[in-house]
C-alpha cells in the first residue's frame, strides 16, 4: 500500500472515530433532553389537569368533567384522559384502543412500547386521596423530530467524512510528490551518481531529510575518494608486507627448529623428573615399612621369645597372655601391610573417578580388616581432576591414621561438593 493511501486511511479512520463519537454524544445528548421534556410536559399537564377539575370532581360534576376533558383533548397532544373519584371511573375520553388497555404509568421514555406516554396523579384534599387522573401523550411528533435529527446528523457526518478523505487525497498526493523526488535521487545514488542533489523547498520535516540526503550524498563522494587515496596507500603496504612476509617465513622456520629441540629436551626431563619420583615414591615406602612393619615384626619376636621362655618355665597362664598380644600385633601387621600393598598399585582414580576409586579402597583394605565401609559423594560433576585428587588423598590419609590408630568397626564417608566449597565427613 502506498504512503499516499495510508494517509487517506489513517485520517478518514481518525475522522470517522471522532464523528461516531460527536454523532453518539449529539444524538444522546438530544435523547436525553427529548425525554426530560416529554416526561416533565407530562407531569405538569397532569398536574394542570389536576388542579382545574378538582372541584369538579369533589362536588362530581360529570357535565363539567366530560366537558374539560374534550376541550383538553382538542387543544393538545393528549390521547386520553381518565377521571377516577375513589376507585370509580367519573369521565374519560380520547382514543378508544388507548382507552381499553390497562393503564400502565411510564417513567421514562425508554419504557413507551405503544407510542403513548402514560402518567397518572393522585386528587387529594386536606391528606385525603378523593381521586386519581390518568393521562397519555402521544410520543409520535417526539420519535419523527428524533429520527429526523439522526438522519440530519448522519448526512452531515457522511458529507464531513467525504471532504476529509478528499482533503487527505491532496494532502497525500502533495506529501507523496516531495516523497518521490528523494526516491529518484536515491535511485541516482545507487547507479553511481554520488555528490547528487535534490531540490529542498520549505522548511518541515522532509525539507530536513532532503538536506540531510544532500549532505549524506557530498559525505560520500568525499569518502570514495578518500578510500580510493587509501586504497592507492594499501598496494604500497600490501608490497612491502610481503616482503615483510618472507622474512617472517625464514624467521618461522628457525623457531620451528628450535621449538623441536626444546621439545627434546623436555622429554628427557620428564623422564628424569619420572624416575626422581619413583626413587622418592621407594624412599618413602622404605621408610614406612621401617618405621611400622619393621618394627612390629620386631615386637612380634619379642612376644615369641617371651611366651616361649614363660612356656619353659611352666608359667602357661603368662605365656598365653603374652601369645594373645603376639597375635594382635600380627593382626595389626597384615592390616598395615595390605595398606602398603594398596599404595603400591597403579592409580584408579582417573579410571574409575572418585567414589569407584573410594569404594575399591575400602573393599581392598577396609572390609578384609572387619571394618564395615559407607561413601556417599554429592556433587560429583563440580569437582575438578586436581581437586578430585586433592580429596581422595585427604580421605586416603583419614582412612589410614583409622586403621592404624582406631578400633573402629564402621566407617562412614560424606563428601558433599558445590561450586565454590566441598565438605568432607
Amino acid at each position: 500500500m502506498s504512503f499516499r493511501y495510508k494517509t487517506i486511511i489513517g485520517i478518514a479512520i481518525i475522522e470517522a472515530i471522532l464523528l461516531v463519537i460527536l454523532v453518539w454524544n449529539a444524538l444522546h445528548f438530544l435523547h436525553s433532553s427529548s425525554e426530560e421534556e416529554l416526561v416533565t410536559r407530562a407531569r405538569s399537564t397532569v398536574q394542570l389537569i389536576s388542579t382545574m377539575t378538582q372541584d369538579a370532581v369533589l362536588s362530581t360534576d360529570l357535565a363539567r368533567l366530560e366537558s374539560f376533558v374534550q376541550k383538553v383533548l382538542e387543544s393538545s397532544d393528549l390521547v386520553y384522559v381518565k377521571i377516577y373519584r375513589e376507585g370509580k371511573l367519573f369521565a374519560q375520553g380520547g382514543n378508544s384502543e388507548a382507552l381499553a388497555k390497562p393503564f400502565q404509568p411510564d417513567e421514562t421514555f425508554n419504557e413507551v412500547d405503544d407510542g403513548i406516554f402514560d402518567t397518572y396523579v393522585d386528587i387529594k384534599e386536606a391528606g385525603y386521596n378523593f381521586g386519581r387522573i390518568e393521562i397519555g401523550i402521544a410520543t409520535t411528533k417526539l420519535a419523527h423530530i428524533f429520527s429526523k435529527a439522526q438522519r440530519k446528523i448522519s448526512i452531515i457526518a457522511i458529507i464531513e467524512l467525504v471532504l476529509s478523505a478528499l482533503f487527505s487525497f491532496i494532502l497525500g498526493t502533495y506529501l507523496v510528490a516531495r516523497l518521490k523526488k528523494l526516491g529518484d535521487a536515491s535511485a541516482h545514488l545507487a547507479a553511481g551518481n554520488f555528490g547528487y542533489q535534490v531540490e529542498v523547498s520549505g522548511n518541515d520535516e522532509i525539507a530536513i531529510t532532503a538536506n540531510a540526503f544532500n549532505k549524506m550524498s557530498k559525505q560520500i563522494k568525499n569518502y570514495l575518494f578518500e578510500i580510493q587515496q587509501v586504497n592507492k596507500n594499501l598496494s604500497q603496504e600490501v608490497d612491502k608486507r610481503s616482503r615483510a612476509e618472507k622474512a617472517v617465513k625464514r624467521t618461522n622456520a628457525e623457531l620451528e627448529n628450535k621449538i623441536e629441540e626444546l621439545a627434546r629436551n623436555i622429554a628427557i626431563t620428564e623422564k628424569l623428573s619420572q624416575k626422581n619420583a619413583i626413587m622418592e615414591e621407594r624412599s618413602r615406602l622404605a621408610r614406612e615399612l621401617h618405621d611400622s612393619v619393621t618394627q612390629s615384626l620386631y615386637s612380634q619376636s619379642l612376644f615369641a621369645e617371651t611366651a616361649k621362655m614363660l612356656c619353659d618355665q611352666g608359667d602357661f597362664e603368662k605365656a598365653h597372655e603374652h601369645l594373645l598380644e603376639l597375635s594382635k600385633s600380627i593382626l595389626e601387621t597384615i592390616k598395615e601391610m595390605r595398606l602398603l600393598v594398596y599404595n603400591l598399585r597403579p592409580t584408579i582414580l582417573k579410571e574409575e573417578g572418585l567414589l569407584r576409586a573410594i569404594k575399591k579402597r575400602l573393599d581392598s583394605v577396609e572390609t578384609r580388616s572387619d571394618i564395615l565401609g559407607n561413601v556417599q559423594l554429592k556433587g560429583e560433576e563440580n569437582l575438578s581432576e586436581q581437586e578430585e585428587e586433592t580429596i581422595y588423598r585427604i580421605i586416603m590419609e583419614a582412612l589410614n591414621n583409622t586403621l592404624k590408630h582406631s578400633k573402629a568397626t564402621t566407617v562412614n564417608i560424606n563428601i558433599v561438593v558445590e561450586s565454590d566449597w566441598a565438605q568432607i565427613v
